[in-house]
């Protein structure tokens, strides 16, 4: 049996709720690159073409107790970040990808890089339409793990995007300024 909310009103509920469809505004920033890559931008901070919300799964450990079987949480998986980055005319951050991954890895010479020079942290900020944060994602120990290829077609749009994943180890939720 349908039941009814009582003083419950539609307009009301949109005002309380907001725009429900809007275009999400959000910043990816990296404070600081790792220090072995090279170039002259040692920071980036840029609007993105498209990404998502950090993903986190808890592995389901089952514990035996008497004739029972109890699930409990167990370790945590944060999934790759992936985002689009438009490509502006002067390709530094090609640059600074292809730096970064020979750090990584460099297939020339067949050097493996250590975490410490590989890896930072890393934000993605939510914001509002005046720009302010309203949630920020922060990515520890963050490294690119995949470049996809760039389509160059001198038929197709003007823009260049090119997308990355990045790997990284966990994350933090601010909300606000306070740790969510």
């Amino acid at each position: 049996m349908a039941g009814t909310i009582p003083n419950f009103h539609i307009e009301s509920a949109k005002v309380q709720l907001g725009p429900l469809a809007r275009t999400n505004l959000f910043l990816f920033e990296i404070p600081a690159l790792p220090s072995k890559v090279r170039g002259d931008i040692k920071d980036i901070m840029f609007g993105c073409e498209s990404a998502q919300v950090p993903g986190v799964t808890n592995e389901v450990q089952k514990v035996p107790w008497m004739n029972s079987e109890y699930k409990i949480p167990g370790n945590s998986t944060y999934e790759d970040f992936r985002v689009g980055i438009r490509v502006a005319e002067h390709l530094r951050i090609l640059d600074i990808l292809d730096s970064w991954y020979k750090v990584i890895y460099d297939p020339s010479t067949g050097v493996q890089g250590v975490p410490a020079d590989c890896w930072v942290s890393a934000r993605v900020s939510l914001l509002n339409y005046q720009g302010v944060i309203k949630k920020v994602w922060t990515l520890h120990d963050m490294w690119p793990s995949a470049i996809e290829a760039i389509e160059l077609n001198r038929e197709g749009s003007d823009k260049m995007v090119i997308n990355v994943t990045f790997t990284y180890n966990w994350h933090e939720i601010t909300v606000g300024g306070r740790n969510a």
